[in-house]
């Protein structure tokens, strides 16, 4: 039987039907579509979301030839490349359509769908035309799934129908058996032998996917994270069909993650903004731990390979903060292709696929594209220190003095002439700043860090239980690092576990995480976000610093490293998720699919906040579009410009954030301005202020709100929020 993922591989006619038919197919949905034919939409949403997310990227796979790949492997290096495709076919149509006078609305429905079709084609026949048909059609024996597999497929229509059953009628029950679930498959594989090395990849997806999901699609609308701003700058494109990337300052506006790459997806597939977000880019980030267990499998045994995945995954950054990111997501699909390119030792065009993905993390997210350039820096100048110790060979293209500079001169190149460098002129703006406190001795600072004040933060019980997990898992990856690194290096070892390319990425993202907690202003980025970005090459280290550590007591006990690396992922991913919080009813509650009622009934301030403060409510969205249809500009909005006083307002009501100003907690707002108020503030009477690290503090807000409501005009209620006239 043909294996399907590897479709680049069959003969010159076979592939060629293949894609013209599903080209064709498309086009067929997308015209009955617009003829109203019943179920089309759904046709066209189908057909359109596999078309612009893998038909590209097969077609530059079959022209490149690439073929030492494993199937899955495959699924993801076309996933790379269609995306690459999208965004710069999207960028080429903005720029090139206007200037030639064929339109000036260029990202319109029309000039995308004609141009990708049209691009996508003549990719299809270019092989037909200089091939010689020496591709084989690869061949693979039908093998009936592993028990395990199939029982694992129940899990993502778990996890949807948990998020329906949660929206519709406040029952968790679903999900917590999805949470379950999953604690039992980690077990069985830490424990037995009875679920093969060939099933953990599937396992891995359907884990990945049912977490991000159970947090996904809570609500019907994005949530309380960078998304909101991302959708802003899309739904702006989309009104006037042009990306004009020399307005605002925002960086957000910079990116092709954020500008084109949705505005494709839409129109090709008819998918709305919010689903795009809560579904398509999420799914994105499901697939980026199937390209870790690849990676890792080449150091590490399969068994340890999935532990170390389940701790990504198990990061509750990983499933609750960075799905709500795009820019991230995107940049980390095409950084983790650029790992897997960097460490494989057979690929073909490895100075190709390296360019393209380098360019592409650039294109996608400018703090992952300044992290990746420090990175390649500091691993160069790593190398030229520990050249005269390693005895292991390092991939050299990623680490070329050539590839450095060009990736560095597309770095500044672009975000010199896409945002005149908004992003790195902030953080330059605080370096003095920072000089200035760590020449005073300022380090390990609550005032000061934002990394320092969240691991010296009160937690109840279970809360500091995770706490200290952290901190342990932390500990564990130094260790693990540690001995990998004088084995690398100091050993009498013929062939050292890690090359050095990988101790340098690993020794670098390890100095990121330190540098977050000690170095006052350090963590621009958010420390969690931060941290799943270091766990990507770190999470191995905490399995091998795992098993050195048990290995000191083994004269007094013996403890197999697997499973109580199981014992305590289990705890772990229980506690992140928030099961063990709801099933024990015992605080801190933050999982807004599985804690929203104990929050209300048990939780305090920051429970409810946790909870509540990154959903967007359909009151909100209500309230939201009538400001936006009846305000006068000439006014301010009073909420709060950052976070989720001001996320439905930037979104759904498309106000832009200069136009929204923050409230203070004594009420005092200036005369003929609308006060915008939320659900949380409305119906739970919490309301929050900002601090001088940028996170929200939390107070009751019941006087504030009685202030208002007595001294202000009602101008619009619904059942969740209001809007008052001062």
């Amino acid at each position: 039987m043909r294996d399907l993922s590897r479709i680049h591989e069959f003969n010159t006619r076979t592939f060629t039907i293949l894609m013209l038919t599903l080209q064709v197919a498309y086009l067929g949905a997308f015209s009955a579509e617009k003829l109203d034919i019943p179920f089309s939409t759904t046709l066209v949403g189908i057909l359109g979301i596999l078309y612009v997310l893998f038909i590209p990227g097969y077609l530059i796979l079959r022209i490149l030839r690439v073929s030492h790949v494993t199937s899955s492997e495959t699924i993801l290096y076309a996933l790379g490349l269609s995306l690459f495709f999208d965004m710069s076919l999207g960028a080429l149509i903005n720029f090139a359509y206007p200037s030639l006078g064929i339109t000036e609305n260029p990202l319109s429905e029309v000039p995308i769908v004609a141009t990708f079709f049209t691009s996508t084609f003549l990719l299809t026949i270019f092989p037909y035309l200089t091939s010689h048909d020496d591709t084989r059609s690869p061949k693979i024996l039908l093998k009936i799934p592993h028990k395990t597999m199939l029982f694992s497929s129940l899990l993502l229509p778990l996890s949807v129908l948990g998020a329906y059953m949660v929206n519709n009628y406040g029952n968790n029950l679903l999900l917590l058996s999805t949470i379950i679930i999953m604690a039992g498959i980690i077990l069985a594989i830490a424990f037995t032998e009875v679920i093969p090395n060939g099933a953990y990849p599937y396992l891995i997806f359907t884990m990945a996917t049912s977490l991000i999901f159970h947090t996904t699609l809570i609500t019907n609308y994005i949530q309380v994270q960078d998304v909101y701003g991302e959708y802003y700058i899309a739904q702006s494109v989309l009104k006037t069909h042009f990306w004009e990337y020399y307005v605002g300052d925002t960086p957000y506006n910079s990116v092709l993650s954020t500008t084109i790459l949705p505005i494709i997806f839409h129109y090709i597939s008819k998918v709305s903004l919010t689903w795009i977000y809560k579904i398509i880019f999420p799914t994105f980030l499901a697939l980026i731990p199937l390209i870790l267990y690849r990676i890792y499998t080449s150091y590490i045994s399969p068994k340890m390979a999935f532990l170390s995945v389940v701790l990504f995954m198990g990061i509750h950054s990983f499933f609750i903060t960075v799905p709500f990111i795009p820019k991230q997501v995107t940049a980390e699909v095409f950084l983790l292709l650029l790992l897997h390119v960097t460490f494989s030792r057979e690929i073909e065009h490895r100075n190709f696929l390296l360019t393209v993905f380098g360019v592409s993390i650039v294109m996608s997210h400018y703090g992952t594209a300044y992290l990746v350039l420090g990175m390649l820096i500091f691993a160069k100048i790593w190398g030229y220190l520990t050249s005269s110790l390693s005895k292991s060979t390092s991939p050299k293209s990623v680490l070329s003095n050539l590839y450095i500079a060009l990736y560095a001169i597309v770095v500044f190149g672009w975000y010199a002439n896409m945002s005149e460098m908004i992003s790195l002129s902030s953080v330059l703006r605080r370096v003095p700043s920072i000089v200035r406190l760590v020449a005073s001795g300022v380090l390990f600072s609550t005032k000061y860090s934002r990394g320092a004040s969240l691991l010296t933060k009160q937690l109840p019980l279970l809360g500091a239980i995770d706490k200290y997990l952290y901190l342990a898992i932390g500990a564990f990856s130094a260790v693990g690092l540690i001995i990998a690194t004088i084995e690398t290096y100091l050993k009498d070892i013929e062939k050292p576990r890690f090359d050095t390319a990988y101790i340098a990425f690993s020794v670098y993202w390890m100095l990121i995480l330190g540098a977050t907690i000690l170095i006052p202003h350090f963590a621009m980025m958010n420390p969690y976000r931060l941290y799943h970005l270091s766990m990507i090459t770190l999470s191995p280290f905490v399995m091998l610093g795992l098993q050195r550590t048990l290995k000191i007591f083994e004269r007094f006990f013996t403890l197999n490293h697997i499973r109580v690396a199981g014992v305590i992922l289990v705890v772990f991913v229980l506690l992140n998720t928030g099961a063990l919080n709801e099933i024990l009813r015992l605080p801190p509650f933050y999982s807004s699919s599985l804690n929203q009622d104990t929050a209300l009934q048990l939780g305090g301030i920051e429970d409810k906040r946790m909870v509540y403060g990154r959903l967007i409510t359909t009151w909100d969205v209500q309230s939201s579009m009538w400001i936006s249809t009846f305000w006068n500009s000439s006014r301010l909005i009073y909420s709060n410009r950052w976070g989720y006083g001001s996320a439905s307002l930037h979104s759904y009501g498309e106000l832009p954030v200069k136009n929204i100003e923050s409230m203070t907690p004594d009420g005092v707002i200036p005369k003929n301005n609308y006060i915008y108020i939320p659900y949380i503030f409305k119906k739970l009477r919490l309301w929050y202020t900002v601090d001088t690290l940028g996170q929200p503090k939390y107070f009751n807000a019941t006087n504030l709100y009685t202030k208002l409501a007595v001294e202000y005009s009602i101008i619009y209620n619904n059942h969740g929020t209001q809007v008052l006239w001062s």
